[in-house]
């Protein structure tokens, strides 16, 4: 019987290099709040929202009522790979969980 953590869980990662791996350099360019200031414009999107989602080469998303709904941002039509890589750096702040699930299995849940 094994006795081996979840893979999901390593205590030999360093989750500033994962960080880097994951989401490369931090780029150069994206306004200081971004994340604060687009997830503020998503939750005004209406009632019922119950998820975000950052996807890249789709516009920013909200789950309303179940049903999945893009959010019309001026200027940001849709997200680049740098967006949501800035957008998942910020908002997973080092979580080792977090980035091995999302290395691991290319997305992670931060609701928790």
């Amino acid at each position: 019987m094994s006795t081996a953590p979840p893979m999901h869980v390593n205590t030999l990662i360093d989750p500033q290099a994962l960080e880097g791996t994951l989401f490369g350099p931090i780029p150069a360019g994206i306004p200081e709040r971004f994340t604060q200031a687009l997830i503020m414009r998503v939750l005004d999107a209406g009632d019922g929202i119950s998820d975000l989602l950052f996807s890249p080469g789709r516009p920013p998303q909200v789950e309303r009522h179940g049903q999945l709904v893009p959010v019309a941002i001026l200027g940001l039509a849709m997200l680049l790979p740098v967006h949501t890589a800035h957008i998942a750096r910020e908002l997973i702040g080092g979580n080792q969980n977090a980035l091995v699930m999302l290395r691991e299995q290319g997305a992670c849940d931060l609701s928790y």
